[in-house]
C-alpha cells in the first residue's frame, strides 16, 4: 500500500496549525481533544464528503491499556481524501 499523501492545504493544516504526525498509509492520528477543532477546519476547507467510519477494538497488552482506534475518512470534490484516526479508551 502506497503512503498517504494529503492535499497541500490538509496537509498545512495537520503539520503547521495543529502539530499532528502523519502515520504512514492511515493518514494523522488525531488526539480526542481535538477531534473537533481538526474535524470543523477540514470542513472549512471543503471536505464535506463523510466516507466512512470504521472502529478497530485493540485488547489490553502489559504495555497498553484496551482500546478503541476509530478510523475516518472525508472528501472534497473533485476527488481529494483525508484520512485520519482518533485512539479511544473502551467503555
Amino acid at each position: 500500500m502506497a503512503a498517504t499523501t494529503l492535499p497541500a492545504d490538509a496537509s498545512a493544516l495537520v503539520f503547521e496549525r495543529l502539530g499532528l504526525t502523519e502515520v504512514p498509509n492511515t493518514g494523522p492520528e488525531v488526539p480526542r481533544d481535538k477531534l473537533l477543532e481538526f474535524a470543523a477546519a477540514l470542513r472549512a476547507l471543503g471536505y464535506d464528503y463523510f466516507v466512512y467510519c470504521a472502529a478497530t477494538h485493540y485488547p489490553a497488552t502489559e504495555e497498553l491499556p484496551d482500546r478503541v482506534l476509530v478510523a475516518y475518512r472525508v472528501r472534497r470534490l473533485p476527488i481529494d481524501d483525508v484520512p485520519f484516526s482518533v485512539w479511544v479508551p473502551t467503555g
